[in-house]
């Protein structure tokens, strides 16, 4: 896959919503997303994605971006088409990434999310994940300990909120 792509710092995401995304009580959602983006010079390239994956979706990183991007965050679809072709075909660089990923989702669609461990083991990766997660609104300490309602209450029961 050459055709104007350059290394981009994220490509497997694993995040949560922005805090007006989260619930009334401040639990929050893991969310994860592979993304390619491209200049709108090159969208012909992110277009030929959708055929080669069966899946996914353009649209502008923004209301007035010149940068587009496809998306894949449907489990299924990650599980089923994203996954197995980067596992057939290994990423020269942020293959550890891809790797967290892939127990990410596989978590995900087995549902071990819904238990505290679960949770706490798919937050752990997803932070471990692109340069250690420094892009990031909420620290690790925040979802895991507690300033979020979150960790209390993933701990105290399963989490049917987040996204299967």
């Amino acid at each position: 896959m050459g055709g104007g792509f350059r290394r981009r710092r994220r490509l497997f995401l694993c995040g949560n919503p922005p805090q007006s995304q989260c619930s009334e009580d401040g639990r929050v959602a893991l969310h994860p997303v592979f993304h390619v983006y491209q200049h709108v010079r090159y969208r012909a390239v992110l277009e030929g994605l959708i055929p080669l994956f069966g899946c996914g979706r353009l649209r502008p990183k923004g209301p007035k971006s010149s940068v587009w991007t496809y998306a894949v965050d449907s489990l299924r679809d990650l599980e089923v088409n994203v996954l197995p072709f980067f596992e057939h075909h290994p990423l020269v660089v942020k293959q550890e990434d891809f790797r967290s990923f892939a127990v990410i989702v596989r978590m995900m669609r087995r549902k071990e999310h819904l238990t505290a461990v679960g949770f706490e083991r798919a937050v752990r990766l997803a932070y471990a994940m692109n340069a250690l997660g420094k892009q990031r609104a909420r620290s690790l300490d925040e979802i895991l300990t507690g300033s979020s309602e979150t960790a209390r209450w993933a701990r105290s029961q399963e989490a049917p909120f987040l996204r299967p």
